[in-house]
This record gives structure tokens, sequence and C-alpha cells, in this order.
């Protein structure tokens, strides 16, 4: 079956999944930053922090030093070279949008549109993330470009980094849970935008793609890992909402700081897993070039 057939409503799906991600966005913001009872629960989940921190520090220093403005000029040369060599110039650009765009998405949310109300634990803003933006854009990036084959090993690998990478902007002090969750929607969002936006332009010979079980069985696995992560999160913060404001004790701020974590783990295997779900359609529409002609490089696929 031809893309073109189908095309109206994947492109919905992808506009409706965009949608989605940037509620997500509205929604931690609304939850977390603005009203006091999250402000407060975000809190206690620092205060966990502190708890083992000395061990934990050097090994997240070094995962948050890996992201600099050389390495995001890299990441966008490389992956757009790797979709330029496959024939799939549609994905190398996107590649590029989907970097670019989150990217600076963050940073005007952060510092211009964004501001958190004073109820005395302090105005500054960090939402969102903006080490997690980057290191999950160059996740998604790279498994928009990869070859077929390699894809789920790239997808597990660069959700391991894009997750690894937020939960070290926690365990340094500079974000909270909800900057790195939010972190994870503003990629999900760009990258649903930059897929609709290929698949709306594919020609009119570009085929599904053949069902790929190895895509759909990582998925499933990033999935099934993120569920009980995600039951954990859900019950530990709501444990610690239940009993602000008030005093916390050791074990009550470590139950909130698992939680927060938890909660990261689970938003960023949820968004890498719909994420390769969604990229064999990305692929399979930038397969053709406007002649028809198939790229030269095909044993890479």
């Amino acid at each position: 079956m031809q893309i073109s057939s189908r095309r109206p409503v994947l492109v919905a799906l992808l506009v409706a999944l965009a949608a989605c991600s940037a509620l997500l966005v509205a929604v931690a913001f609304e939850v977390f930053v603005r009203t006091q009872t999250g402000q407060l629960v975000e809190i206690a989940a620092m205060g966990g922090v502190t708890i083992g921190q000395g061990s934990l520090a050097p090994h997240a220093s070094r995962v948050l030093d890996v992201v600099s403005v050389s390495m995001l000029a890299a990441a966008l040369l490389v992956t757009m070279a790797i979709g330029l060599a496959r024939g799939r110039w549609r994905s190398a650009l996107s590649a590029a949008l989907l970097i670019g765009g989150s990217s600076l998405t963050t940073e005007l949310l952060k510092k211009h549109v964004l501001t958190r109300p004073n109820y005395g634990n302090g105005v500054s803003n960090s939402f969102p993330s903006g080490h997690t933006t980057v290191a999950a854009s160059v996740a998604a990036a790279a498994v928009l470009v990869a070859p077929r084959r390699l894809r789920p090993y790239v997808a597990v690998l660069g959700c391991g980094y894009a997750i690894a990478t937020g939960l070290a902007t926690v365990v340094a002090g500079w974000h909270r849970p909800s900057d790195v969750i939010a972190a994870y929607a503003v990629v999900l969002a760009w990258a649903s935008v930059t897929a609709a936006l290929v698949v709306d332009a594919a020609p009119p010979d570009a085929s599904s793609p053949a069902p790929d079980t190895p895509h759909r069985t990582t998925a499933l696995f990033l999935a099934s890992s993120a569920a009980p992560l995600g039951v954990l999160a859900v019950g530990l913060i709501a444990m610690t909402a239940r009993h602000v404001p008030g005093s916390f004790g050791q074990l009550r701020q470590v139950a909130a700081y698992a939680g927060g974590m938890a909660a990261i783990a689970t938003a960023g295997l949820v968004t890498m897993a719909v994420w390769l779900l969604v990229v064999p359609f990305v692929d399979a529409a930038g397969r053709h070039s406007s002649t028809g002609a198939e790229p030269a490089l095909t044993l890479q696929r």
C-alpha cells in the first residue's frame, strides 16, 4: 500500500501526537511549577538528591559534560551526513529541524515565556531542561537517520543516553524532575511535527513500511519497562503530595526523589517507544527522490 492513500490519516495522527506532547508540557508546568503543592513536591524530591549526592555527582558531571555547543554542532552534521548518505534528504533535513527546533523552543520557554510563581520556594525558572532537550533530540535524530536494521539498537542506546542525561541534571541539582519530563515532551512534539512534514511531502510512489518485528519488539520492550516505573512514580508522587505542606524526614525525601527519578525514566522510555513506531513511516516517505530513483547505498538499509 502506498503512503499517499493513507497520508491524511497519518498526518492527522502525527499532528495529534505533537499536540498531545505540547499539552503535556503545559500540564507539567501548571501542576509542578504554577501550584504551591507541585513546587513543594519537587522541593521534597530535591531534598532527597542531597542524600548520596557526593558519590553520584562525579558520574553525573561526566554525563553532563558531553553536552556542549560543539557536540550539538557535530550531532547536526553527523545526522545530516548519514541521512544524505542513505539517500534520505528529507530525513536529513528533518533531523536538523528536530534538533534545532527542540533546542530553540526549550530556550525560549525557559528564558522568555514561562515564569515561576513565588511561593517562597525561589523564582528562578529552570523549566524545561536544556541539557536533556539536547540529549533527547540528538537521540531521536540518530534513530531517524539510522539504517533500518540498526535502528532498534540505536533507539535503546539513545534512550539510555537521554535518560541518563535527564537523571544527571537532577543529581547535579541543576533541574527538577518536571523540567526533564517537559524536555522529553518538547522533543517528541518536534519529532512529530517533522514526521508530519515528511509524510505530507511524500512522493506518490512511496510505499508504506513493511511490518517490522524488531522495531515493534523494541518499542514493546521500552514501553513494558516504563509501565512498572510509571506506577511507582505515580504512587510515590501522590504519597508526597498528600504530606505537603509539612516537614519531611529523610525517608519521605528519598521517596519523593525516587518518585521523580522513576517519572523521568518512564517519560524517556515512552518517548523513545512512540518515536520508534513513527520513524519507519518517515523513512518510507523519504525513500524515493522526486524522480523515483533509488539511492545508491542500498546495503545500508
